[in-house]
């Protein structure tokens, strides 16, 4: 025998039951959505040290070694010595590859400025002054941080100078008047401070050597020009 209230309660329990299954919307539960994966954009690469740049610099010449020697037509003395220095201004271009933290590269500039030197000895006076250097090197470096770039540098330089050593001897009037180019080579250090990605400034050390030139005067006396300095600069760099 069935109980009167049974049909009721099972009533009850199926609409319990469809009412559990089914998702509810408005007013109720939200339903249990997924939500998209976000994905953060790549950072952009910071490319400092890399490609085409161009700067210039401002610097100080010192420590030049030319000792005058005269000979012929007679033995061979010494007039003094001739010690470059001075106020010296850079223009360059430069091109650098980047490879991790290792940085090389060449660079092409234009040295001017007041770099000379005079001295009197025994009645001589000699004077000698560089008038422009162009310079070819090349660089290799590494990055100590991401904006720090320590390197050495080595290459090739075209050197224009004034020389002139004037008086008399026992030879007659030394009469040395002359200019002349001369290939020599240069070597240094550096460091680089990135400011921004475009923007850098630089400190170096540099030692410019250019070689032995014969100088001869209207009576013979010759003597050999053989010009050099170190020099420290500080410049800017703008990258491209």
């Amino acid at each position: 025998m069935i109980h009167p209230k049974m049909p009721s309660v099972c009533a009850a329990l199926c609409c319990t039951a469809v009412v559990a299954g089914a998702p509810v919307f408005a007013g109720g539960l939200a339903p249990n959505v997924e939500e998209p994966e976000i994905i953060s954009a790549a950072p952009i690469a910071f490319t400092i040290f890399e490609g085409v740049y161009a700067g210039a610099s401002l610097g100080f010449a010192f420590g030049g070694d030319d000792r005058v020697g005269l000979r012929d037509p007679v033995p061979k003395y010494n007039a003094g010595k001739l010690e470059l220095g001075g106020v010296l201004g850079d223009l360059h271009l430069g091109y650098r590859w980047r490879n991790y933290n290792l940085v090389y590269g060449g660079e092409l500039g234009v040295s001017f400025g007041n770099v000379e030197d005079s001295t009197t000895d025994k009645g001589v006076k000699s004077e000698s002054s560089l008038n422009t250097a162009i310079t070819l090197r090349g660089s290799v470096g590494q990055m100590v941080r991401d904006d720090t770039l320590l390197y050495g540098f080595a290459g090739l330089s075209r050197g224009s100078f004034d020389y002139s050593v004037k008086g008399t001897d026992a030879g007659g009037d030394i009469g040395i008047d002359d200019d002349f180019d001369r290939t020599g080579y240069v070597l240094g250090v550096g460091m680089e401070r990135a400011m921004s990605e475009r923007w850098s400034v630089r400190g170096e050390l540099q030692y410019s050597n250019y070689g032995k030139e014969k100088l001869t005067g209207p009576n013979d006396h010759a003597t050999y020009a053989t010009p050099d300095y170190f020099s420290l600069n500080l410049g800017v760099n703008f990258q491209f």
